[in-house]
This record gives C-alpha cells, structure tokens and sequence, in this order.
C-alpha cells in the first residue's frame, strides 16, 4: 500500500488544561474512559507525531489520524482547518502493492482505463543495453502491429 503525501494527526486526552505552542484544543470531543476518576476531559490536537518527552504528565495518548489534504496543516493550526483536513480524509493508493515487477524494470506503473500497467519511457540518452525489444523497432523505424506502449 502506497499513502500519497499524507500527513498525521495526534489526538491526545488531558485531565487539565494544557499550556504548550503544539497543543490545539478541541472543543467538542473527550474521551471520558481514557481516565477513569475524572469527570471533566480536556481534548487536544497535535499536527504531525509527538515524541514522548513533549507529551504532558495529565495527557494520555489516544490516536493517530491521516489526511492528505491538498493543503497541508502547520503547527499552529485552527481547530476548523483541522476539521476540513480530517472530512477530506486520506488517500490510498492500491495499485502500487502490483507495480514490484514493475519497479524492478524500471518502468512507470500507472493505472489507465482501470487496468495496471507498466510504462517504460525511453530518451535519447537512455543506453541501448536498457531498451527493450519493441523499443528498438521503433528505433530503426519498422511498422509495428498493435499498440505501442514503451514511447
């Protein structure tokens, strides 16, 4: 599985009200199981992952998200671009766990027509010894039947 530019999202549950640059309130959620003698959950946003020396003592870890929002969140974001990152959601891309062989040959794998292919492109500079067979007869310029897909 292959995860196009995304980008995390720490969501951490606190039992008092934190004062640090990288927390981000949010307003509306807390875990009220995640401590079990407290009524009152404080519930917080932290963009990217958060290292263990910057987690509060009254915080405990909840979950991690993905998004790949076209526009990518900066430390100090608002709770409502983070509300539009996380209803954008993330993207998978599938396809990429087929492209092994692919890859090995140094081709392009890419998804056209909803089929997988591989496309090898080929330059002026690209050595001889690296172009296949088809590429060839394209070269010397003798008629090819069908399709041709490594230009």
């Amino acid at each position: 599985m292959y995860l196009a530019s995304s980008q995390s999202i720490t969501l951490l549950n606190c039992i008092s009200p934190i004062n640090n640059s990288l927390y981000i309130e949010n307003p509306y959620c807390g875990n009220k199981s995640a401590f079990s003698n407290s009524s009152k959950i404080l519930s917080y946003f932290v963009i990217g992952s958060i290292l263990g020396s910057d987690l509060e003592e009254s915080c405990t870890f909840d979950m991690v998200v993905l998004t790949s929002s076209s526009i990518p969140l900066q430390e100090n974001a608002t709770y409502s671009a983070i509300h539009v990152a996380l209803a954008f959601g993330f993207e998978l891309y599938w396809y990429r766990a087929m492209c092994g062989k692919c890859d090995a040959s140094k081709g392009t794998c890419i998804v056209e027509d909803n089929q997988i292919r591989c496309r090898h492109y080929y330059y002026e500079d690209t050595p001889l010894s690296e172009r296949t067979l088809r590429s060839f007869i394209v070269l010397i310029g003798l008629p090819v039947i069908g399709k041709i897909q490594t230009l």
